[in-house]
């Protein structure tokens, strides 16, 4: 199952963004975008554990938070 993302988010037209598709049963990210609506970015693909890895963000943490419910707000 895929998943899809098109930043910005908003309602009209866009003419220039990133798209962003997860991919859950290969836990892959994979990230292209698009320029003056005419121009395509090639995208690559990155795991997701990669992705956090290179960004600094602690799955483990991330993973306990999200199964007590709690919020941080940073």
């Amino acid at each position: 199952m895929t998943k899809e993302l098109q930043l910005p988010e908003g309602k009209g037209f866009q003419t220039s963004g990133i798209q962003i598709e997860y991919t859950k049963s290969r836990d892959v990210l994979y990230i292209s975008g698009y320029f003056d609506n005419c121009v395509g970015i090639e995208g690559t693909e990155i795991s997701f554990t990669e992705f956090c890895n290179r960004l600094g963000i602690d799955l483990k943490k991330k993973r306990w938070l999200s199964t007590t419910k709690e919020v941080i707000h940073g």
